[in-house]
């Protein structure tokens, strides 16, 4: 790697582990650049989930095969920048939940890979249901536009979905080499904190 070239953290789990709140706290520790993944205008909530229930595979895929791409070309941005980057869920998020599960999609795995750099430091970050079910709660008085939905359904609501992809991540996480967290009963300045020390980088 470049010595100049700025350093790229990745930060992921399941919705209501803690990962933006966690985010924050590192970017107040280093002043490292958050970046959001996915970026806008794929970010949108209601446009996401709108896609993720779309039956058209194709569809699906190419949307988020649009927004990996986008995502690469910012983060390489940065880094040739020479500024280091966490990204608030990595784009290899959506694969390891979602399209795993898809055999149509796996035999297109490698379009979603194109010009992804890989992370240099990878943070999975879990919950127990009890604590992510409360974490949603609170964000959701703070931030009434995020639900519920008029039909009453949100992806991260369905318990049993979201385990088996936590599940699914933390199996991805240990044999790629991550570091695996659980934020049930530490706060997340303290596990911003140890992070940053383990990535060894300068602030």
């Amino acid at each position: 790697m470049n010595a100049d070239e700025g350093r790229y953290l990745t930060i992921d789990g399941v919705d209501g582990v803690g990962k933006t709140t966690v985010c924050r706290e590192i970017q107040q520790l280093t002043g490292w650049e958050v970046l959001e993944s996915p970026v806008e205008p794929f970010a949108c909530r209601n446009t996401r989930e709108q896609i993720d229930r779309e039956e058209d595979l194709v569809l699906r895929a190419w949307f988020y095969r649009a927004a990996v791409q986008m995502d690469a070309r910012r983060i390489n941005k940065y880094k040739e920048e020479g500024r280091n980057i966490v990204t608030d869920r990595s784009p290899l998020s959506t694969w390891i939940c979602t399209w795993e599960e898809i055999e149509e999609l796996k035999q297109h795995e490698e379009l979603f890979w194109w010009k992804l750099p890989p992370a240099d430091l990878r943070v999975v970050l879990t919950a127990t249901p009890e604590v992510r079910k409360q974490r949603l709660e609170e964000r959701r008085k703070a931030k009434p536009d995020e639900g519920p939905r008029e039909d009453g359904k949100r992806i991260e609501d369905d318990q049993e979905l979201q385990e088996r992809w936590q599940a699914r991540m933390i199996e991805w996480g240990k044999s790629n080499g991550a570091e695996v967290i659980d934020t049930d009963r530490s706060k997340a300045a303290m596990i911003a904190q140890k992070i940053v020390r383990r990535t060894g980088w300068q602030a």
